[in-house]
């Protein structure tokens, strides 16, 4: 019975150290590679230890955070190729919406 049990655990341990080297990575942190774990990491394998998921929680933070930033990256990029003029319309219009959610969070409170 511990001769199956102790198998049972290595092949575990051996698809896990699999996943790890072939999952658990941001690859070159482009937005391909960052959306590409997303998606795989939405359902982690049940033979992942704490430890392994503890470690690709953190990835997952990580990849959120570049997400983050590519989206910020995307208005600024944008916002430059406006002319003067629309940019101006564009200020208002992000601070017409900033004052909106600035109302809503003070009615929540």
């Amino acid at each position: 019975m511990k001769e199956i049990i102790s198998d049972i655990k290595r092949v575990l341990d051996e698809k896990e150290q699999k996943w790890i080297a072939e999952e658990l990575t941001l690859g070159d942190r482009s937005r391909k590679a960052v959306h590409h774990w997303k998606e795989k990491s939405q359902f982690l394998p049940e033979y992942l230890s704490e430890d392994t998921i503890a470690k690709a929680k953190k990835l997952d933070q990580e990849a959120d955070e570049l997400i983050s930033e590519s989206k910020i990256e995307d208005v600024i990029f944008y916002f430059d190729k406006l002319d003067a003029a629309e940019k101006e319309e564009c200020i208002r219009k992000l601070q017409s919406r900033l004052n909106n959610v600035s109302s809503i969070d003070i009615i929540r409170k």
